[in-house]
């Protein structure tokens, strides 16, 4: 064996390349990957990752009939990756982190700690993108193969928290603590979580972009929603004075400001595009299958003003004026047609 990885006599050495040992018996395969299999472990001890990852894929590519082996070098191959992926994070290089811990996973081995690290690393890469509802998918995964992990469930709590599914990130937390009760993270996380829970409306308002007014005023603040609701109002927006039915006191204005994770799920731009889009076209809803702050909004205002096509629900009040005749499309409530 060469000390050294990158001399390890592929290329013109005494181990042939993976590709030219198709007519060997099974015994000088198994040999072959062997000697792949120590060149890797040495490129590992020398955290050279990248040249780990091409001698494991050499070694499986001599496809020796060895199951034994063969687990053996997917765990070493997904464990590379791995590394690779934890290196790639180190430098904040978050989606060449993806790629690597996906490549790991793609390896399919089947020791159940290591891929849920893997699912588990790959949604921190993910949430330091800002992708909350693919780091939720991830940690899920991860718990699942291992349901102790309470470092996932941090992640899915702080996921839940960014994305102001508060009652989510509540029972992420308590799952975690009910573990290990002494989790300063979870402990913090839950206390954060509350806090932001239960922030009083005027703050609320105050935390939109661009304001939230008071009857008179209009919906400016809320992403998509710029000088009122849009498009498919009459006068092309809806003042908040207009909510509450030029009469100041049908509570849906006060509903929709008392609702945190409703209001939180008005913050996201991007939530707010999906919604606008589903709310036109409700078959859309499954191009955002992956977005539970999309789901939040349908069906706390399924619940607030009654699906589309039906009335208001009971006590609510005609809410807009002139009631919801027929019944009010979401799409006409925030800019369809």
């Amino acid at each position: 064996m060469a000390e050294n990885p990158e001399d390890t006599g592929h290329d013109g050495g005494t181990t042939p390349p993976a590709e030219e040992t198709t007519g060997f018996d099974d015994d000088t395969k198994r040999a072959i990957a062997e000697v792949f299999k120590i060149d890797g472990d040495q490129a590992c001890e020398n955290k050279d990752f990248i040249e780990a990852v091409r001698l494991y894929k050499e070694a499986l590519n001599v496809q020796c009939k060895d199951d034994s082996l063969n687990t053996e070098l997917k765990k070493a191959l997904a464990d590379a990756y791995k590394n690779e992926g934890n290196n790639a994070h180190k430098r904040k290089d978050y989606p060449a982190a993806v790629q690597f811990y996906s490549e790991g996973l793609q390896v399919n081995c089947d020791d159940d700690e290591l891929n849920a690290k893997l699912y588990s690393n790959r949604a921190t890469a993910y949430f330091n993108q800002k992708n909350y509802e693919e780091t939720l998918i991830d940690v899920q995964i991860a718990v699942d193969l291992q349901p102790t992990y309470t470092k996932a469930m941090e992640r899915g709590a702080n996921a839940c928290l960014q994305l102001g599914l508060y009652g989510e990130a509540i029972n992420w937390c308590d799952k975690g603590l009910a573990i290990d009760k002494e989790n300063k993270t979870l402990s913090e996380l839950r206390s954060k979580t509350i806090a932001e829970r239960d922030k009083p409306k005027e703050q609320m308002t105050r935390d939109f972009p661009g304001g939230f007014s008071a009857p008179g005023g209009s919906f400016a603040g809320i992403p998509g929603l710029a000088g009122g609701f849009p498009a498919g109002t009459s006068g092309g927006g809806m003042s908040a004075e207009a909510i509450l039915g030029g009469r100041g006191e049908t509570p849906i204005l006060n509903d929709l400001l008392s609702d945190k994770e409703l209001v939180a799920a008005f913050q996201d731009p991007e939530t707010m595009q999906a919604f606008q889009d589903v709310s036109q076209n409700p078959s859309n809803l499954s191009k955002y299958g992956n977005k539970p702050k999309l789901r939040t909004i349908i069906d706390k205002l399924d619940k607030k003003f009654g699906p589309p096509g039906t009335g208001p629900p009971p006590g609510s009040g005609s809410g807009f004026s002139g009631g919801f005749s027929g019944g009010m499309p979401f799409g006409n409530m925030f800019g369809g047609p």
